[in-house]
């Protein structure tokens, strides 16, 4: 098993953190400092940490948590109090931030500290013969250990569990069954192989199969899922939903070093990072496509993907390879959309960086090469500071009034060019050169 941190909430801990947040003798300088020097000093799960600044923020003179929720700090003004000086309250909200979107990638294997192991083996030689079977006997905290062989069942864990191959992952194989139980949301039959429901469930170390037209491997809903070192093959993409997996209803996850020919649907109020993974398709209609929607907030950084697509929500993306997508490789689009992407190498696709909707785009130092289309801006996009070289089209300007400067276009077959909607952008401080055509626009259009 891994040696990682229990995903599960320290009871000490929490103790430790309630009295020193009930204490009245802090001075404001202890206060200062507190927070950082608090989580120093203690080993704090995500979750620990999440309650401990929503405390923070929460205390109310010192009565205990607001009623109206962690998005404005209370009035603490009373003597002899924890006193927020403004450096204080902004470290919090910063970190809040972060740990809202940022989740530990080293989490914790619940049962790593006391709790029950169970051995599932397919031959008999185990405690159970299903997967299935050892869930319905655990309790919080206990560990599944899942010897190789092919299960073939689907899956349902509403406990906070880890669940883990032992073994090559490829040795340890869960089929999806085609005549098993299924979700029916908006009326569709969906195959799947684990539904996590609200459970803080750790899931590694597997190989997960399906071949059905309507097949999500894991399906979570709610708590803190980690999902790693996974191996996801569903086939060839026949029709949607057909997914490594869908996390919704405010779920946290973890989301890293897994493999998958199939895409990540992120929904409703999900906190999520995904790093580490790899794509296994050959493009993006049959690939590792990360799909993000609604008031998601999702932080991508070292993975290989086919594409990420931006639909609501807020993305992050560092440090990403972005790849042979049939369409754009990011794209970007909708007015409640926000996306920052920096250090990401995109490139051998129909269009590397799009955005469109109204949605808010910061596209910086990136290098973007060997797209037909490099950079297509449909928004009042910032793009700063990006290596934009050998595309088809360099960047693409449709519309609106982008802020274009600092990029070195080159190489390519057109450097910069206008479509035939008025677009008003500021482009300054960019090397152009080298391009079989500089700049290229339809008759009439006016070139600023």
């Amino acid at each position: 098993m891994n040696d990682e941190r229990d995903l599960r909430p320290d009871k000490e801990i929490d103790s430790r953190v309630n009295s020193w947040l009930t204490a009245t003798d802090l001075s404001s300088d202890e206060a200062d400092s507190g927070l950082d020097r608090l989580l120093d000093e203690f080993p704090v799960t995500p979750q620990t940490r999440r309650r401990f600044l929503g405390r923070w923020l929460e205390r109310d003179e010192g009565t205990g948590r607001r009623a109206t929720g962690r998005d404005h700090p209370p009035n603490v003004n009373r003597r002899n109090r924890l006193m927020l000086s403004v450096t204080a309250i902004t470290a919090a909200l910063a970190i809040l931030a972060v740990s809202a979107s940022v989740i530990d990638s080293d989490p914790v294997t619940p049962g790593a500290e006391g709790g029950a192991s169970h051995i599932v083996a397919a031959d008999g030689t185990g405690d159970f013969a299903t997967i299935q079977a050892a869930v319905d006997a655990a309790a919080d905290g206990d560990t599944i250990t899942v010897m190789p062989g092919t299960y073939t069942e689907s899956v349902v864990i509403d406990k906070d569990l880890a669940v883990a191959g032992d073994g090559p992952r490829e040795d340890v194989v869960v089929m999806i069954p085609k005549d098993g139980p299924s979700l029916d949301p908006d009326g569709r039959l969906i195959s799947y192989g684990f539904q996590l429901l609200g459970a803080d469930t750790s899931l590694g170390g597997l190989t997960i199969k399906g071949s059905g037209l309507r097949t999500i491997a894991v399906v979570a809903e709610g708590g803190s899922p980690v999902l790693h070192e996974l191996s996801i093959d569903l086939g060839k993409l026949t029709a949607w939903p057909r997914a490594f997996a869908w996390i919704g209803d405010d779920a946290q996850a973890i989301v890293r070093d897994n493999e998958s020919n199939a895409e990540i649907g992120m929904g409703d109020d999900v906190r999520a990072t995904v790093t580490g993974n790899v794509t296994t398709g050959p493009d993006a209609t049959n690939g590792f496509v990360v799909f993000v929607s609604d008031e998601a907030v999702v932080e991508l950084s070292g993975n290989r993907l086919n594409g990420v697509f931006a639909h609501g929500g807020t993305s992050q993306l560092d440090q990403n390879e972005l790849l042979d997508a049939d369409g754009c490789a990011l794209e970007i689009t909708g007015n409640k959309t926000v996306v920052t992407a920096s250090a990401n190498s995109i490139h051998s696709s129909e269009t590397g960086v799009c955005t469109s909707g109204g949605a808010a785009a910061t596209i910086v130092a990136n290098d973007i090469v060997d797209n037909g289309t490099g950079i297509s801006l449909g928004t009042d996009a910032s793009v700063s500071n990006n290596e934009v070289h050998e595309n088809g089209t360099g960047i693409l300007f449709r519309v609106g009034s982008p802020t274009v400067e600092g990029n070195s276009v080159t190489d390519n077959g057109v450097g910069l060019a206008f479509g035939s909607l008025p677009t008003t952008p500021s482009i300054n401080d960019n090397e152009l050169c080298q391009n079989a055509t500089g700049v290229e626009a339809p008759q009439g259009v006016v070139v600023p």
